[in-house]
């Protein structure tokens, strides 16, 4: 037996509105890039990464309320699948460099999909790496 419909749309509301949060900033990062796919041009990727965003959020929305009319141990398995991909997904800045400072020089490597980010417009600033996967220290070597 699922849940009743009100609480079946109060899940699917709470997920898709995390959901189309997590999408758009991912998106925002990977799009409104210099190195990404528009380069320069932040006319495209900012209704691009609302557009996925957008239907990120209402396939949750779908999915999460099917899930809890259905029963509630799906609706379960569904929450703790969206957690754990999102804990995975969410783009997360890595230290891919040697450090010139005499400190502990802590260097991450990607498991997953690694972009670098410098936002258009800007002349001074330094590009950030950043990780969508699993980030992994590298040995000192």
């Amino acid at each position: 037996m699922g849940t009743s419909e009100g609480t079946a749309t109060t899940a699917a509301a709470v997920g898709s509105v995390a959901t189309t949060l997590a999408v758009g900033a991912t998106s925002l990062l990977a799009l409104v890039n210099l190195h990404g796919p528009f380069g320069e041009s932040r006319g495209p990727g900012l209704p691009t990464a609302l557009g996925l965003a957008l239907v990120a959020g209402l396939l949750t929305f779908v999915v999460v309320r099917a899930a809890a009319r259905r029963s509630r141990g799906v609706l379960a398995v569904v929450l703790t699948l969206m957690v754990a991909l999102g804990w995975v997904f969410l783009p997360r800045q890595i230290d891919v460099s040697e450090s010139w400072v005499p400190r502990p020089n802590e260097r991450s490597g990607c498991t997953g999909w690694s972009f670098r980010h410098y936002p258009p417009g800007t002349f001074d600033g330094s590009s950030v790496t950043y990780c969508i996967g699993l980030e992994q220290p590298i040995a000192d070597g």
